[in-house]
């Protein structure tokens, strides 16, 4: 939906009817709940979700680079 300053929203609605005993609809009751901020906070935790996939799998690659030059943890030090 666009508002008349050409701000874009989402919006959800909800709409009932009601039908005569020949099943035509003559009357409509509805809602429109605006949930932009909602889609807005959706989209920010998937970037975030994202960037936090994206910084385990940069972890992950630079332990394998820096492990070997560390030597196995579970060693004390050079062997006597």
């Amino acid at each position: 939906m666009l508002r008349a300053a050409g701000e874009g929203r989402w919006i959800h609605s909800v709409r009932r009817f009601t039908y005569d005993t020949d099943g035509r609809a003559v009357a409509s009751h509805g809602i429109i709940y605006d949930i932009t901020d909602q889609k807005h906070h959706e989209k920010v935790r998937r970037q975030a979700y994202a960037q936090i996939e994206h910084n385990m799998e940069q972890f992950a690659i630079l332990g394998d680079h820096i492990r070997p030059t560390l030597g196995d943890p579970g060693e004390s030090g050079p062997a006597r």
